[in-house]
């Protein structure tokens, strides 16, 4: 619960958890918390089935933090310190559901794996992660939204593998469209985060066109040359 609260006339933003034993009856603040900290933007709180007698806190700020709360000893434990939540306003993390000790978050636009407080850096299919959720049914796999789509993570042992699941997938941002005045099937697309694409398949019933790739990063604006279609500016 966030509570908003005037000091020497100032808004200020204070973070305090809370807890319910009946259900979510009935709430009261947990026994001991973290220091007060004005400068924790959000702070998001994640379990494991691994570990039911625990709470996990992402407190974003400049500099994030990781906390596993024990509800039976009310101690918290660092679980990952030094990242920097890029994206995904908190949701950007994840607990492994089969293992309590491992744990993963957005640092910038990447990822990272942090078992046993020590981190590995996890390179996804593509960058800007929004989003990171374990399987309740199969150990060691998670799953992680960034901005390309969806990524499927395999842990085997110290090692996550990432796989693309987006195939088929409508992901893309669409900022801008560009068509040939001469040759009606060249298309081209400036995209969000996933730079240019352009198309030359012929349109038909059922159209379904392969798209190739000019550059990554912001697409933003893309013109195709009005005279020549082969030339495409962005």
């Amino acid at each position: 619960v966030m509570y908003t609260v005037s000091v020497s006339g100032q808004t200020k933003y204070i973070w305090r958890f809370m807890e319910a034993t009946d259900n979510g009856t009935t709430w009261t603040e947990i026994t001991n918390h973290p220091a007060i900290d004005e400068t924790i933007a959000v702070a998001t709180v994640e379990t494991s089935a691994a570990a039911p007698g625990l709470f996990y806190c992402l407190a974003l700020r400049s500099n994030s933090w990781v906390k596993a709360y024990d509800t039976e000893t009310n101690v918290w434990t660092d679980v990952a310190t030094g990242f920097a939540t890029g994206f995904g306003a908190g949701y950007g993390f994840g607990v492994d559901p089969s293992n309590p000790n491992t744990v993963f978050v957005s640092n910038g636009t990447g990822l990272r794996r942090y078992t046993n407080g020590a981190y590995s850096n996890v390179y996804t299919t593509h960058v800007d992660v929004e989003n990171v959720a374990g399987s309740p049914l199969q150990p060691n796999i998670m799953w992680v939204a960034h901005h390309g789509g969806i990524d499927k993570l395999t842990m085997n042992g110290g090692t996550t593998n990432c796989e693309s699941r987006s195939d088929g997938l409508g992901v893309a941002e669409i900022w801008s469209m560009s068509t040939s005045q001469n040759k009606p099937d060249y298309i081209a697309l400036g995209l969000f985060h996933d730079g240019e694409i352009p198309t030359r398949t012929p349109y038909s019933n059922g159209w379904d066109p392969d798209w190739g790739l000019l550059g990554g990063g912001d697409g933003t604006m893309v013109i195709i040359n009005p005279k020549d279609a082969n030339n495409v500016y962005n």
